[in-house]
């Protein structure tokens, strides 16, 4: 994957996120969600306590490793 195809997985991401709509992400089989470094199911914690994305983003893609981050 190139740069933008990465940004593109993390903006429909947060679009998901912002409508608090866990279903709307594609999901890997073996996907892991961590807060505060507890396990937690996914669509919880930050999907239900959320109620905005913010002006500030910071968005980094590694396409050696096909990871991208936000910070917001």
């Amino acid at each position: 994957m190139d740069r933008a195809q990465l940004y593109a997985i993390l903006d429909h991401y947060l679009a998901a996120l912002a409508d608090k709509n866990p279903t709307r992400v594609p999901w890997a089989a073996d996907v892991r969600n961590s807060e505060n470094n507890v396990m937690i199911p996914t669509g919880e914690g930050l999907w239900g306590t959320l109620d905005r994305i913010g002006a500030y983003t910071l968005r980094f893609a590694d396409v050696k490793s096909g990871q991208v981050g936000y910070f917001g």
